[in-house]
């Protein structure tokens, strides 16, 4: 199975390297987060090397009258130098002084600056130019800078953003590539429906169903089922490919606890999907259940499933005795699972009162 996180991983490096991906050496020894880890170090070291510099120039510019700040800023200083002085500056004269700055600039400088070191910076700044800059980051797509942005707004400012970009690929992009993973939650919360179809939609067009199942996976519960609820809206041949997907590269548990969570209706349509009844995928299916101990998720996605459904899972149980018998070491502790057994073939049923009196 690839590992998507790592890719996006190499694709920040090399921007905070000022260098095209392909440019970079042989990573593989490096998992997703020691090559964070690399990039934020790598970080570190370039802004350490000039915090004297950006200082100094911090210390000047509080000196001036915010419009001629904002001036040495666009004509003198350019957009890279004046992200680091921006660090070092009080927060209210930072906002002060982005008020005079071209959202072109805005941008330019975005590029350049660590929004975990400009924390407090982002948050004296009126939403309005953070909205603005972020329209000019989405039309040059910029979806690298977003991703690290909008990751540190204020709920506030975000909501704000959101409504202010018209664009599925630019959140598709934002989502793939944010990173902190626990504001995906929240980020699709403020999205309409239509917005998280046209995430998904743009997932099918551009072949990037694998990153965007990974991505999932990272969600909370409620939001999976959201997603999940916004692809069955898409129709049966998207959940043919998502299907094809999951079984190309392993992506079972984020599909499953997707499917778990969708309303019941929805569910019922995934999981009556003629690929879902082929012997091949359910023992594939099954498998992963065992690997990635997802027993509990598959009694709530076949809790209500139709009875062909179970029939045909339960002709793999029986070819498969260890999974016989895991399944039986689960259903002790979990009534869900006995819930689901209950409506196993009787075939089924007797081979597990054996097993479970030997």
């Amino acid at each position: 199975m690839l590992d998507f996180d790592l890719h996006a991983q190499r694709i920040k490096l090399a921007r905070a390297l000022d260098v095209d991906e392909a440019a970079l050496p042989s990573l593989a020894p490096l998992r997703a987060g020691e090559l964070q880890e690399l990039r934020a170090c790598v970080t570190e070291a370039i802004y350490a090397r000039h915090r004297d510099r950006f200082q100094r120039l911090a210390r000047l510019s509080a000196l001036v009258p915010a419009g001629l700040s904002a001036t040495l800023a666009e004509r003198a200083l350019g957009s890279e130098l004046t992200a680091g002085v921006t660090c070092e500056m009080d927060p209210r004269r930072a906002a002060k002084v982005s008020h005079k700055l071209s959202p072109r600039f805005l941008a330019e400088l975005s590029t350049h600056l660590d929004p975990e070191r400009a924390e407090t910076v982002l948050a004296a700044i009126a939403p309005a130019v953070i909205v603005d800059t972020a329209r000019e980051l989405t039309t040059r797509r910029e979806y690298i800078t977003l991703a690290r942005f909008v990751a540190s707004l204020a709920d506030e400012t975000l909501a704000e953003v959101m409504r202010a970009i018209d664009d599925d690929v630019a959140f598709h992009q934002i989502g793939l590539l944010i990173e902190r993973r626990d504001r995906l939650d929240r980020l699709l919360e403020l999205l309409p429906d239509a917005r998280r179809r046209g995430m998904l939609a743009t997932a099918e067009r551009t072949g990037t169903w694998p990153q965007t199942l990974a991505l999932v996976g990272h969600l909370g519960d409620r939001s999976k089922g959201v997603m999940g609820d916004a692809a069955v809206s898409l129709g049966l041949p998207v959940l043919e490919t998502l299907l094809a997907v999951t079984r190309e590269h392993g992506l079972w548990g984020p599909l499953l606890t997707t499917i778990a969570n969708m309303r019941p209706e929805n569910r019922d349509v995934v999981v009556a999907m003629p690929g879902l009844q082929e012997p091949d995928t359910l023992r594939e299916l099954l498998c992963a259940v065992s690997r990635e101990r997802l027993w509990p998720t598959l009694a709530r996605v076949w809790g209500a499933a139709p009875q062909e459904t179970l029939e045909r899972g339960a002709d793999v149980l029986l070819a498969r005795r260890e999974l016989l018998t895991e399944l039986l070491a689960h259903a002790e502790s979990l009534p869900e699972l006995d819930a689901m057994l209950a409506r196993m073939p009787p075939a089924l049923r007797r081979q597990l009162e054996a097993l479970a009196a030997t």
